[in-house]
């Protein structure tokens, strides 16, 4: 089973696991929305493949007036692959973030639960 970020968040959200809550525009030609709250906010591609900060596929939004060109270069970013579409979040200020994720341990046929204070794609090769 493969799930974006937003399939995920709906799935945790189903068993009371508080998560932040965004907005998922599919349509690729969307209008840039009106931000609402103080900000920050992510604009997060959601595409199956990982590395998706390091690969420019999750964006920083710290003022309203730069969300027109921040999106445009991430829509120019992933022009060429799959997506299901761009959720926008505000940040959630946190003292502490944990990453968790699960896989399959190709050597052993196993799925392996990852977790750890270091996230992206540290998680998977780190094997904790």
């Amino acid at each position: 089973m493969h799930l974006v970020e937003i399939d995920g968040k709906r799935l945790l959200s189903t068993l009371g696991i508080a998560v932040p809550q965004g907005t998922l525009f599919s349509d690729p030609g969307f209008a840039p929305p009106t931000l609402t709250g103080n900000g920050p906010w992510f604009l997060k591609a959601q595409v199956l493949q990982g590395q998706r900060g390091t690969r420019g596929l999750v964006v920083r939004v710290d003022h309203p007036t730069e969300l027109e060109e921040k999106l445009s270069t991430l829509q120019k970013a992933i022009a060429e692959e799959p997506c299901a579409g761009i959720l926008l979040e505000t940040a959630t200020p946190a003292s502490e973030q944990w990453f968790f994720g699960c896989d399959l341990d190709r050597e052993t046929g196993q799925v392996r639960i990852n977790f750890s204070s270091e996230g992206g794609s540290a998680v998977s090769a780190s094997q904790t």
